[in-house]
């Protein structure tokens, strides 16, 4: 299997994680697409006190069952898993709470993007690693023009809400 991840960021961003978690509770949200690109065996590795993979694919799937052999091959153990949908409200209040929360390729595929950002701040008490969708820095279309330097986001309006959109180089919850 091969990363969706272009290699510097995908290491940065395990840089970020392995600086976080150590004594810490961590939890992967979404990680179960591709399999190759969880975090949990990551943050086990370093240190963190409590590591969970939370998906909503359902118990016995196979993207479970790849994880649990990743696991075993990486040695990494002692991990919760955890069915649940990060969109659904009800699942974000029994998931839980943990100090450093990652979840990534999750938010542009989902069509609200407002209630899974807003529950996965609910379930983090400290730190939120939160990436998306990998774009190119230029996108030219009937619209317009969207630039954006290396390592930051656009944040569109809403719900037509007129709000201005964002751009950033990175956040944390708490």
């Amino acid at each position: 299997m091969t990363s969706t991840e272009p290699g510097r960021f995908r290491l940065e961003k395990h840089r970020w994680i392995a600086e976080l978690v150590p004594d810490r509770t961590f939890a992967d949200v979404g990680g179960l697409g591709g399999t190759v690109n969880e975090t949990v065996s990551l943050a086990l590795r370093h240190g963190a006190r409590e590591a969970a993979m939370i998906d909503r694919q359902a118990p016995g799937a196979e993207a479970w069952k790849r994880f649990h052999a990743r696991c075993r091959e990486l040695g990494a153990a002692g991990y919760r898993s955890v069915v649940g949908d990060i969109c659904n409200d009800r699942h974000a209040d029994e998931i839980g709470a943990f100090d450093v929360t990652h979840c990534s390729g999750v938010i542009y595929r989902v069509p609200q993007p407002i209630d899974p950002n807003r529950n996965l701040i609910a379930i983090t008490r400290h730190w939120l690693v939160l990436t998306s969708i990998v774009a190119p820095g230029r996108i030219a279309g009937g619209a317009g023009v969207l630039e954006l330097k290396q390592g930051q986001c656009w944040c569109p309006p809403c719900r037509n809400s007129g709000a201005p959109s964002c751009a950033s180089t990175s956040t944390s919850a708490g």
